[in-house]
């Protein structure tokens, strides 16, 4: 999870750019994805929505080469460092607890859920899964 290294030619090493997704490429993400495109130690490399056109538009205007129309696309066929999950207070808890359950880091951008009790079952499953 980003912790590798390349050498660099002085014989020192640098370590790998985190692989960073986004689940959500709407109003907020907006917000987001110039601040994560910036990261000197981020690659901004996948986006998820359910919507193509906001998938298309979003992932092009920030240059993002994986898109996917759903999380469970990603979680099958890439391996995020990290996740920043935007969508609809009504799934984010259902869509960070899959990536906490697959142990991938995960930041919520909203409340992370409609009630405590999906925040304390979210609080559950990143520390059972060390994320």
């Amino acid at each position: 999870m980003g912790l590798d290294a390349e050498f660099t030619v002085d014989g020192g090493y640098r370590p790998m750019p985190l692989k960073i997704a986004v689940i959500g490429g709407g109003n907020i993400a907006q917000k987001h994805l110039p601040v994560l495109q910036d990261l000197a130690d981020a690659d901004l490399e996948s986006l998820v929505d359910a919507n193509p056109h906001t998938l298309q538009e979003s992932a092009d205007r920030f240059d993002i080469p994986n898109r996917w129309s759903s999380h469970q696309d990603l979680l099958e066929k890439d391996r995020p460092d990290a996740v920043f999950v935007m969508v609809s207070v009504l799934n984010m808890a259902a869509v960070a607890a899959e990536f906490l359950q697959a142990e991938i880091p995960t930041f919520m951008e909203k409340s992370p859920g409609l009630y405590t009790s999906d925040t304390r079952k979210l609080a559950a499953l990143a520390k059972e899964h060390g994320t």
